[in-house]
């Protein structure tokens, strides 16, 4: 006989009715892989079912990592990197290089938030996603992603389900509800910061692929970005650029490194190797025939900013700046200072003749006219680059976020391009930032080209209360 009326629970609410099975697996699914996932989080609280965690204000503990494709880490290295999360605990993982291509089948546009599943080995490929995260310990987190169309670039910020940000955007324009080309950017808003999670294009070895425009378009953006925050902001990811020397092994390699058989086009000066003997200076910098250029770098390094910045040809005396053919080819100089700003963007420094150097000569990531723009982001954002602010020493083991490939010319060969930048206002709760990797056989990397970087923060101090003058 069927039954018209359904048993009332003592207090006199309405019974609950049990989700069933298969939606409460959809929903778990939705919310660990992005979507609805408030609403999908309810619905999955079954009535045997524990409440949630109440929310808690701001996430403390920070994890940055170039993954260099999420799908072939989750298939191969996965293990290591749960142990890595269980031990460290973040409360945000950040993730740049996910390579995963976004929603949507050929010829439609694409949801860049969304994981593309219209084909058998995309299904296939979002299942060993699924799986990846909703098991401990990622289970515990909420993911979103900005993807490109291919398997190219891409972020995904992985948040602790407690910790519910007040929004989410995918553009440093804050107002668009787009995405960013290629899927750089994510921005989390707390209550009381923004985090920001960047995917920065390389810079590129030749002009004439417009790469280097790309990058001078980017860093104004950022700039841009920077400067108009309306919190305090904590900026992490793979930012393509070594700020200085200490950041990177080797920096005469690196700044003199070129692409084989490439010589870069000739439109910001001279091609230079070799100082021709006809060099006279009153600064008493004496030179001899054919001697390298990295040696007037280094002794002119000392010259003060003020000296740099007013000297007259008058007061240098002449030189004259030749180009040489040395046998297989031009030899390149990339200018690697000391300190780079030195002077005002350097390229007007009489001394130098800087307007004849060309500035994006050397590895990309390490070129001067890059680490001139990164360090004027720092100086107008009013940012603290973390690492350096906790390691003042240039650290040969663990200090370097990128290393090249243990077979070749570019084996032991590292740099810091992976970083944590936060606010001014933000420094003094700086408790640690460590690079998680070490020596040249990639030691913690996880199978990618670039090793976790952490940070943690201590809960805000308030300021004392001004005593009672009664």
């Amino acid at each position: 006989m069927k039954r018209f009326f359904q048993p009332v629970p003592k207090d006199g609410s309405p019974a609950k009715k049990r989700p069933d099975a298969a939606a409460a697996a959809s929903a778990s699914d939705s919310d660990s892989l992005g979507g609805d996932a408030p609403a999908a989080a309810a619905c999955a609280v079954g009535e045997g079912d524990s409440p949630p965690a109440p929310r808690e204000e701001k996430p403390r503990r920070f994890v940055t990592w170039n993954a260099n494709s999420l799908l072939l880490r989750m298939k191969s290295d996965w293990p290591a990197f749960c142990q890595f999360v269980s031990r460290v605990d973040p409360d945000v993982i950040c993730v740049q290089e996910v390579r995963m291509p976004a929603a949507g089948s050929k010829g439609a546009p694409k949801n860049p938030g969304q994981l593309k599943d219209d084909t058998s080995s995309s299904r296939d490929e979002k299942q060993v996603v699924l799986r990846a995260l909703s098991s401990p310990p990622f289970k515990d987190y909420r993911v979103w992603w900005s993807l490109s169309d291919s398997k190219y670039a891409g972020t995904a910020m992985i948040i602790k389900k407690k910790f519910e940000p007040k929004k989410v955007s995918f553009n440093l324009d804050r107002t668009s509800s787009k995405h960013e080309p290629d899927g750089r950017v994510i921005i989390a808003e707390f209550e009381s910061f923004l985090l920001l999670n960047t995917y920065a294009p390389n810079n590129g070895w030749k002009e004439e692929e417009n790469s280097f425009q790309r990058r001078r378009k980017w860093d104004k953006r950022m700039l841009e970005f920077v400067q108009q925050v309306d919190k305090p902001l904590i900026w992490c990811g793979d930012l393509n650029v070594s700020h200085e020397e200490i950041d990177v092994s080797h920096p005469d390699f690196f700044s003199s490194a070129k692409l084989n058989g490439y010589i870069p086009p000739n439109k910001e000066g001279v091609r230079m190797g070799i100082l021709e003997q006809r060099v006279k200076m009153t600064s008493g910098i004496q030179l001899s025939q054919e001697k390298p250029l990295n040696t007037l770098r280094d002794q002119a390094c000392s010259t003060s900013r003020e000296e740099h910045t007013s000297a007259s040809a008058s007061k240098w005396g002449w030189s004259h700046f030749n180009q040489f053919n040395i046998g297989k080819g031009w030899e390149y100089a990339n200018f690697s200072y000391k300190n780079i700003n030195a002077c005002e963007g350097i390229r007007f420094c009489p001394l130098y003749q800087c307007h004849n150097i060309i500035v994006d000569c050397g590895q990309p990531g390490f070129t001067l006219s890059e680490r001139r723009r990164f360090g004027n982001i720092l100086s107008q954002g009013k940012l603290v680059d973390a690492y350096r602010y906790l390691h003042k020493e240039k650290d040969m083991d663990c200090g370097f976020s990128w290393s090249g490939h243990p077979i070749g010319k570019y084996r032991g060969k590292r740099m810091r391009i992976d970083y944590f930048l936060v606010s001014e206002k933000l420094k003094d709760q700086i408790v640690s930032c460590d690079i998680h990797g070490r020596g040249i056989e990639l030691e913690g990397f996880y199978g990618s080209d670039h090793c976790p970087v952490s940070l943690e923060l201590s809960e805000e101090v308030e300021a004392p209360k001004p005593k009672s003058s009664n």
